[in-house]
Protein backbone atom coordinates (compact mmCIF):
# COMPACT_ATOMS: atom_id res chain seq x y z
CA UNK A 1 0.00 0.00 0.00
CA UNK A 2 1.52 3.38 -1.06
CA UNK A 3 1.74 6.01 1.60
CA UNK A 4 -0.55 8.14 0.28
CA UNK A 5 -3.83 5.83 0.69
CA UNK A 6 -3.42 5.77 4.54
CA UNK A 7 -4.34 9.73 5.98
CA UNK A 8 -4.23 10.25 9.34
CA UNK A 9 -7.00 12.75 10.30
CA UNK A 10 -7.76 14.20 13.99
CA UNK A 11 -11.40 12.85 13.56
CA UNK A 12 -13.28 9.72 12.93
CA UNK A 13 -13.97 10.14 8.91
CA UNK A 14 -17.86 10.55 8.92
CA UNK A 15 -20.36 9.96 5.94
CA UNK A 16 -21.76 13.35 4.81
CA UNK A 17 -25.35 13.24 5.75
CA UNK A 18 -27.98 13.01 3.30
CA UNK A 19 -31.34 13.11 4.36
CA UNK A 20 -34.64 10.72 2.44
CA UNK A 21 -36.92 12.65 0.89
CA UNK A 22 -39.16 11.12 3.09
CA UNK A 23 -37.89 12.40 6.06
CA UNK A 24 -40.05 14.18 8.84
CA UNK A 25 -39.57 18.00 8.80
CA UNK A 26 -39.31 19.78 11.73
CA UNK A 27 -38.86 23.02 13.26
CA UNK A 28 -36.57 23.77 16.25
CA UNK A 29 -37.17 27.12 18.46
CA UNK A 30 -34.53 28.37 20.97
CA UNK A 31 -34.22 31.51 22.63
CA UNK A 32 -32.36 32.62 18.85
CA UNK A 33 -35.15 32.11 17.07
CA UNK A 34 -36.41 29.41 14.76
CA UNK A 35 -34.86 26.94 12.17
CA UNK A 36 -36.47 24.46 9.84
CA UNK A 37 -34.97 21.05 9.03
CA UNK A 38 -35.41 17.36 9.02
CA UNK A 39 -35.22 14.42 11.33
CA UNK A 40 -32.44 11.74 10.40
CA UNK A 41 -32.90 9.18 13.06
CA UNK A 42 -33.63 8.09 17.11
CA UNK A 43 -31.23 6.37 19.05
CA UNK A 44 -32.71 6.17 22.57
CA UNK A 45 -33.60 9.77 23.96
CA UNK A 46 -31.00 11.20 21.23
CA UNK A 47 -32.76 12.33 17.79
CA UNK A 48 -30.31 12.96 14.85
CA UNK A 49 -31.68 16.09 12.45
CA UNK A 50 -29.90 18.43 10.08
CA UNK A 51 -31.22 22.04 9.95
CA UNK A 52 -31.16 25.34 7.68
CA UNK A 53 -28.83 27.14 10.51
CA UNK A 54 -26.71 25.94 13.49
CA UNK A 55 -27.29 25.87 17.21
CA UNK A 56 -24.99 25.97 19.91
CA UNK A 57 -23.96 23.10 22.10
CA UNK A 58 -25.93 22.62 25.75
CA UNK A 59 -28.74 25.19 24.03
CA UNK A 60 -32.09 24.03 25.19
CA UNK A 61 -34.47 23.68 22.24
CA UNK A 62 -38.42 22.58 21.28
CA UNK A 63 -38.57 20.07 18.23
CA UNK A 64 -41.68 20.30 16.41
CA UNK A 65 -42.99 18.16 13.82
CA UNK A 66 -44.83 20.67 10.84
CA UNK A 67 -47.01 17.84 9.47
CA UNK A 68 -49.60 15.15 11.77
CA UNK A 69 -48.61 13.56 13.49
CA UNK A 70 -47.95 16.39 15.43
CA UNK A 71 -44.75 15.70 18.28
CA UNK A 72 -43.13 18.43 20.33
CA UNK A 73 -40.16 17.05 22.47
CA UNK A 74 -37.99 19.46 24.65
CA UNK A 75 -34.17 19.04 24.59
CA UNK A 76 -30.61 19.83 24.82
CA UNK A 77 -27.82 20.30 21.71
CA UNK A 78 -25.38 17.47 22.70
CA UNK A 79 -23.34 17.63 19.77
CA UNK A 80 -23.06 19.88 16.29
CA UNK A 81 -21.39 18.98 12.85
CA UNK A 82 -21.34 20.96 10.06
CA UNK A 83 -20.95 19.91 6.18
CA UNK A 84 -20.55 21.60 3.51
CA UNK A 85 -23.59 24.46 4.30
CA UNK A 86 -25.93 21.92 6.52
CA UNK A 87 -25.50 21.52 9.94
CA UNK A 88 -26.08 18.09 11.44
CA UNK A 89 -27.42 18.26 15.46
CA UNK A 90 -28.00 15.86 17.89
CA UNK A 91 -30.80 17.07 20.75
CA UNK A 92 -31.25 14.68 23.63
CA UNK A 93 -34.91 14.88 24.44
CA UNK A 94 -37.14 14.66 27.59
CA UNK A 95 -40.45 12.30 26.16
CA UNK A 96 -41.77 11.52 23.25
CA UNK A 97 -38.99 9.45 22.27
CA UNK A 98 -40.50 6.22 20.90
CA UNK A 99 -43.15 8.85 18.56
CA UNK A 100 -40.44 10.47 17.22
CA UNK A 101 -39.11 6.66 15.88
CA UNK A 102 -42.26 5.59 15.24
CA UNK A 103 -42.69 9.12 12.83
CA UNK A 104 -38.53 7.92 11.17
CA UNK A 105 -38.95 4.43 10.59
CA UNK A 106 -42.76 4.62 9.43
Amino acid sequence: MAQEDSEVTDSFPVPRLAPPEEAPKISVRSDAGALSGVVLSVNGDEIAVILSGSVSIDTQVEVETEAAPKITSIGVVIWSREDDGETALGIEIVGGASEWKELVEG
